[in-house]
């Protein structure tokens, strides 16, 4: 069996002889990744395992390069269609497993996201998606399984980029040592160009560094570097074999495994990586690959072990498949996997990636038929088509809301409870129709356009999520009640969003929402709900003058000078993460809604202190605090009395507002 892997799997460029000991190293980067991501308390630094990955796709792409560069500019084509028949048929397997694997355990708005996802990893941007979707290192992120496409797509990305570098650099130059030092100086600059984002260039969010191809160059730059030197003394030498190892090579090659070593077992996420911290690891790879090119080292001879060397074979194909395999244990499991899941998810991964790399990789790798230009772009223009329609699907499950015909039993009971909204929103959340369609928008006794309304709901998108339970209420009181919504916009004149595109939106809607008050004399309740979060101090916002809270003083004495109380409903908890298997597990059983959730945000706290302050400045203003019943012990829960309570991250559905809303303690109204 060794023998069968240690002759497969290394790219076999011209000339290009196969280093067997890289195979060992790259078992020293997959098996750190495996034990983070199965646990980060196993290997802190496990992750930088994929840093080690990029020092040696530098090195050996850059050695491959060369060789097809001095045959010729189309030889590149040969190059890419290499590439695609290497990544994309085990990738592309992978994206099909997991798709069907969130079609089986995922819930709508979960699927939505891995859709979106999948979309990104197939079109070779998962890195740039995830940079602006997640923080790598958060709970969630363990329950996206095409997150590890992120370090995939830097590589597809370089792949793209890196032939041109090279073959500028050969076609520019005819001398030999021109050419290598024009190459090497364009890829020094950039590295250097790379270093300086990395540690000066403030990242637009948290956690952007870390996905981004600009600051991961430098990793893959070393290896380049490395490559285009030993390239060139191997051109200019007549005996190419390695030497015998002199003693400072043994010396520096210990010394830089003790470098990775530490680097793995030391370092954590606390540390900003990529970053300082992570060069001597960076330095140390790009070490043991000149020295082990160079001297075979002792190092490189241990490396060498047929065990290290069978590990280092599957690493691709470990790399592909343990992220979902964990990532779904998670989502079935909600949360961390028990420890006796461990070992069958490790076994399972294996089982896995061999059968990946011996029945798909393998085979295709192997086939000798692209041997002309025109084959090698059919075998590219297959790969990228087989890639569009991944993509495609991805898309569908974004299009047709996570496909819900797909649910049954529980799962179909959860999404009717989470896809009920407002059945009203499409006409009446809107300033346009404020003074239009009173029939159809207004709840409780019917619209009486001699007497006009006794109360209004007002707000942005967070005030038309609770009509479903006002229409009850309203009933209830046998009172007219009008929806004047419009989402995005505060329901109070004079506080608009930040959001240039809804300035004059929000505008139009307090102009007419103040016609409205103004045209309904017997009106007797304003109910305001929106998104708007505060500071704590009500009475030191306006010591200051702030604006929002003069505004909303403003609009609680325009009413009072009418009569008409306003009633506010506080913001509710938002970023909510709706994992199926919580919710699940919360609807089976009562104990377990205290766990599906998140804990109550201190801005959150922050703006209902600040609601507080300002209800007790008026008389003709009363409070509702949804939090009171949805964060008890200021957690705040999906589940409550086996009803699922969320619509999406930041809304309530319809099952949940009619749960919550007899609990706000609205006022009573009579029609006299």
């Amino acid at each position: 069996m060794w023998s069968e892997f240690s002759s497969a799997l290394q790219p076999k460029a011209p000339n290009v002889s196969y280093l067997r000991f890289i195979d060992g190293l790259r078992a020293f980067a997959i098996l750190p990744v495996l034990l983070f991501h199965l646990s980060p308390s196993l290997m802190p630094g496990g992750y930088l395992g994929v840093d080690i990955f990029f020092v040696i796709s530098g090195f050996l792409i850059t050695g491959v390069l060369i060789k097809q560069a001095e045959r010729g500019p189309l030889a590149l084509i040969g190059f890419w269609e290499r590439r695609v028949r290497r990544l994309l048929p085990a990738s592309t397997a992978v994206m099909l497993v997991s798709l069907g694997a969130a079609l089986a355990f995922m819930s709508l708005e979960e699927a939505k996201v891995f859709g979106e996802s999948l979309v990104a990893a197939a079109l070779f941007h998962a890195n740039l998606f995830f940079a602006d979707t997640l923080d790598y290192f958060a709970a969630p992120a363990g329950e996206h399984p095409m997150l590890h496409f992120w370090s995939l797509a830097v590589e597809e990305q370089f792949y793209f980029i890196w032939p041109f570098v090279i073959a500028v650099s050969f076609f520019a130059m005819r001398g030999q040592a021109r050419r290598y030092a024009l190459a090497a100086g364009l890829i020094a600059l950039a590295s250097l160009a790379s270093l300086t984002v990395l540690l000066f260039v403030p990242e637009a969010k948290p956690g952007n560094h870390f996905f981004f191809l600009v600051t991961r160059v430098w990793e893959l730059g070393a290896g380049s570097l490395l490559a285009l030197y030993l390239a060139s003394q191997r051109e200019s030498s007549e005996d190419a074999k390695p030497h015998p190892a002199p003693r400072w090579a043994e010396i520096a090659s210990g010394l830089a495994a003790l470098a990775i070593l530490a680097s793995l077992a030391l370092l954590s996420e606390d540390f900003h990586l990529p970053g300082l911290a992570s060069i001597p690891l960076v330095a140390g790879t790009a070490a043991i690959l000149g020295l082990g090119a160079r001297y075979q080292p002792r190092i490189a001879q241990i490396l060498c072990w047929p065990g290290f060397v069978w590990i280092g074979l599957l690493s691709y194909s470990l790399y592909l498949w343990h992220w979902p395999i964990f990532a779904f244990a998670r989502i079935a499991t909600g949360g961390q996997p028990p420890l006796w899941l461990w070992p069958l998810l490790v076994a399972l991964t294996f089982l896995a990636s061999y059968g990946s790399w011996r029945y798909l990789e393998q085979p295709i790798r192997r086939w000798k038929g692209a041997t002309t230009l025109g084959r090698k772009l059919a075998v590219i223009a297959a790969g990228l088509a087989a890639l569009l329609v991944v993509a495609g699907l991805g898309r569908a499950l974004v299009v047709f809301d996570g496909m819900p015909w797909r649910l049954s039993g529980l799962d179909r009971l959860i999404y009717e409870q989470q896809a009920s909204e407002n059945p009203y929103r499409e006409r009446c959340d809107s300033w346009q129709n404020a003074d239009k369609d009173n029939a159809f928008c207004t709840l409780g006794r019917p619209y009486d356009p001699d007497h006009g309304f006794d109360a209004i709901i007002v707000g942005s998108s967070f005030a038309d999520q609770y009509v479903p339970g006002l229409k009850i209420w309203a009933e209830q009181q046998d009172i007219s009640l009008r929806q004047v919504t419009n989402s995005t916009c505060a329901g109070v004149p004079e506080i608009i969003g930040r959001d240039p595109s809804k300035v004059q939106v929000c505008t139009d809607y307090h102009q007419a929402l103040v016609s409205v008050i103004e045209a309904n004399p017997n009106l007797k309740l304003v109910i305001l709900a929106t998104h708007f979060r505060f500071l704590p101090d009500f009475d030191a916002q306006m010591a200051a003058d702030h604006q929002r809270s003069l505004a909303l003083v403003d609009y609680a004495a325009f009413l009072a000078e009418r009569g008409i109380d306003l009633h506010v409903i506080a913001p509710i908890q938002i970023r909510m993460n709706l994992r199926a298997a919580c919710i699940k597990a919360a609807v089976r059983r009562a104990h377990a809604e205290a766990s599906c959730g998140r804990e109550k945000s201190e801005r959150l706290s922050q703006t209902e202190d600040y609601y507080s302050g300002f209800a007790r400045r008026f008389d003709n203003v009363a409070l509702s605090l949804p939090s009171t019943w949805l964060c008890p012990d200021d957690f705040c829960r999906l589940v409550a009395d086996g009803t699922l309570l969320y619509r999406n991250q930041g809304h309530l559905n319809a099952h949940g507002v009619r749960w919550l809303v007899p609990k706000l303690g609205l006022p009573a109204l009579t029609r006299d």
